[in-house]
């Protein structure tokens, strides 16, 4: 079983589960609101991905520092700024590699 101190913290351990090492892309939703998690976990999962939670203001500890080892070139946030701030995307857009 896979948990964390917070929902934030159990979507980090369960990537350092399914994702030992580098991963391109990952994704990105809300952590306090579930449609936009529940339609991206599909899509993540069937594309083998994984998906990392994030408040409307605020990209979490957890959220960025999964970032910065897994190292995606691309970070896509799901539900627009409603569910995800511009403020939170460009914070999190700035821990994505460079090629």
């Amino acid at each position: 079983r896979l948990a964390g101190a917070n929902r934030f913290a159990t979507a980090e351990q369960i990537t350092r589960a399914f994702w030992p090492t580098k991963a391109t892309p990952v994704y990105v939703a809300s952590g306090m609101t579930f449609p936009d998690a529940l339609a991206g976990g599909a899509v993540a999962g069937k594309q083998g991905l994984p998906l990392l939670l994030a408040s409307q203001s605020d990209a979490t500890l957890y959220t960025g520092q999964e970032i910065l080892r897994l190292s995606p070139l691309r970070v896509t946030m799901l539900g627009g700024t409603a569910s995800l701030s511009a403020a939170v995307a460009t914070r999190l857009q700035r821990l994505v590699a460079t090629p």
